[in-house]
């Protein structure tokens, strides 16, 4: 019995030890704010690296696995302050399974020491939300059983908010949106922000032909973005692909191309938004790199190649901080 008892805890010191992000300081635990305390130089988003499941398998969709843990690895390499990852971490939420895999792609952050912020996609909630939300909040012991949480790295402030508002109770969704909106005023007053990068998973515009704009990401989150003048990026995933809108004046990205199936894009010129990339219907696996420089934010789309072994510079583009975006 003892035996089994000093097993159990060794197994939870190492669970602790391979999930504990020591680069991170809570700053404020009734807002899950987490602020950054080490020197790295960017930090990196990516969305959907979500394994296929097996009903998507039985439609004859993508499965990834190694372009999964190929992003995963580049991701490593390029050390970052912290990664984001945009929802649908996983299949179902509530399949353990799933999070093993999960476990097992992301070693190579957790052993270079990288913090992961996360915020569900509607994968996350599948298999029981009960469950998967228990699976969630356990790998991500920070946000303290909440679904939305913010950053900062240096002068870049980050907001990241639950667009899965059907999932959400009332009083949750009151909660995030007067949070969401104290926040942004917040970083707006405080000097040291000079720009604010809000993010959730569902995308409020997209060319998609399989998943739609989220309307309700548009009524709650964009205008209160829109009217904030230091928030200069809103980037989400949803849409396993990559775009680049201009919006409001603003920039719009998708970031959807961590190795869930890719998705094809709307071409009817008629009918799809203004894409500022200029990529094919079915765009590359992908993650997106931010660094802060002196009055600007470069934002770097580094992409796969069909191989799975070259990496490249899939576009990139600069946001300058005390200016408008021009359109």
């Amino acid at each position: 019995m003892m035996k089994k008892k000093l097993g159990g805890i060794f197994l939870s010191l190492l669970f602790v030890l391979l999930y504990r992000t020591p680069v991170l300081c809570q700053t404020d635990s009734f807002d899950s704010g987490l602020s950054l305390c080490n020197n790295r130089s960017s930090v990196i988003f990516m969305g959907d690296p979500q394994r296929t499941g097996f009903g998507e398998r039985l439609l004859l969709r993508e499965q990834n696995d190694a372009a999964q843990q190929a992003v995963m690895n580049a991701v490593a390499e390029e050390n970052p302050a912290f990664a984001v990852i945009l929802g649908d971490l996983v299949s179902a939420g509530g399949n353990k399974n799933a999070w093993n895999y999960f476990d097992s792609c992301t070693l190579p952050l957790r052993r270079n020491h990288i913090p992961i912020i996360a915020i569900p996609g509607n994968h996350d909630y599948f298999g029981g939300k009960k469950k998967a939300m228990r699976n969630f909040s356990s790998h991500f012991p920070l946000l303290e059983g909440r679904t939305w949480t913010s950053a900062c790295f240096k002068s870049v402030a980050f907001i990241l908010l639950n667009s899965n508002f059907k999932e959400m109770t009332p009083a949750a969704l009151d909660s995030q949106n007067s949070w969401y909106t104290r926040k942004l005023d917040d970083f707006q007053m405080d000097s040291s922000i000079a720009v604010i990068i809000v993010g959730c998973h569902h995308s409020p515009f997209t060319n998609s032909a399989i998943v739609s704009e989220n309307k309700d990401v548009q009524t709650r989150f964009v205008p209160a973005f829109i009217h904030t003048p230091k928030a200069k990026l809103f980037i989400s995933g949803h849409c396993h692909s990559y775009e680049r809108f201009n919006e409001y004046g603003k920039i719009f990205v998708v970031s959807g191309g961590a190795g869930g199936p890719r998705q094809n894009l709307i071409t009817n010129q008629t009918k799809r938004r203004l894409d500022l990339f200029a990529g094919p219907s079915i765009r590359p696996f992908h993650y997106c790199k931010i660094s802060l420089g002196k009055d600007q934010l470069h934002v770097q789309m580094i992409q796969l190649d069909d191989s799975l072994k070259l990496w490249s510079l899939g576009e990139e583009f600069i946001i300058p901080l005390h200016e408008k975006i021009p359109k």
